[in-house]
C-alpha cells in the first residue's frame, strides 16, 4: 500500500462508561485513543432519513487506512482535522497481511428545516 496517499489525520476516540448511583451504564466521557492516517475511498454514499420530527440524516462512507487493529477498533469514532463531524466506526476490513484497512463508517447529521 502507498501511505503517501493516506491524506488526511484522524484523531480516534474512545468512549469510556462508568455506572451512576442506581447501577445504570453511562457514557463518562471521551479519550483520544491515537491518530491514524486515513483516505476517503470514492464509493456511492447510502443515505437514511431517520425520524419526520427531527429529521437526522445517516451517511455510509468508506476509509482506507495503514494496518493498526490496537487504535483502529469497532465502537470508536473518529474526527478529521479541520473538520468536526464524527465517523463512527461500523465495520473493518484487512487488506493484504496486515497491510491496510477499510473502515465502513457512519455519520449522523441533523437538518434544521
Amino acid at each position: 500500500m502507498n501511505i503517501g496517499k493516506l491524506d488526511r489525520k484522524a484523531t480516534i476516540y474512545s468512549r469510556t462508561a462508568g455506572v451512576d448511583i442506581y447501577g445504570s451504564t453511562t457514557l463518562t466521557g471521551d479519550t483520544i485513543a491515537g491518530y491514524a492516517w486515513v483516505r476517503r475511498i470514492d464509493k456511492k454514499v447510502e443515505a437514511e432519513m431517520i425520524g419526520a420530527a427531527y429529521p437526522v440524516e445517516q451517511k455510509t462512507y468508506e476509509f482506507m487506512s495503514r494496518y493498526d487493529a490496537t487504535t483502529l477498533k469497532m465502537g470508536r469514532y473518529f474526527i478529521l482535522s479541520g473538520d468536526t463531524t464524527k465517523y463512527q466506526i461500523e465495520g473493518i476490513q484487512e487488506v493484504g497481511r496486515e497491510e491496510g484497512m477499510i473502515l465502513s463508517v457512519k455519520t449522523d447529521q441533523s437538518r434544521n428545516v
